[in-house]
């Protein structure tokens, strides 16, 4: 699939999606790491990406994807909010706050 349709990612997101609910999630997650470093990656592919690090458990793997967003996406709240979620997770409440009130910040400037 990833050779013939490479440019179609709403079917590569609804395969990613459809093998997670079927349970498949490692599969699903392989399928999306693949696609990622085979082409230009964008924001939300690596958002799915690391919410399905997150459903296995594999929480350092979730917050290094998330890492990514806010590296080359900074302006994009979703990345800063899901390291506030990783680090909840981890409890780790002071890093958690840290992160949730940047993603604020950057939702409050857009707005402006």
């Amino acid at each position: 699939m990833l050779r013939r349709k490479s440019d179609d990612r709403a079917l590569l997101a609804n395969l990613v999606f459809c093998l997670d609910r079927m349970g498949q999630t490692a599969a699903a997650l392989r399928l999306l790491r693949e696609a990622n470093r085979m082409f230009a990656s964008d924001a939300d592919s690596l958002l799915i990406e690391g919410r399905l690090e997150l459903r296995l458990g594999n929480t350092d793997a979730a917050l290094a994807v998330f890492r990514k967003i806010v590296d080359l996406w900074p302006k994009d709240s979703r990345g800063w909010s899901e390291i506030a979620s990783v680090y909840t997770i981890k409890g780790v409440p002071e890093m958690a706050a840290m992160h949730a009130q940047k993603a604020r910040d950057i939702e409050s400037a857009a707005r402006r």
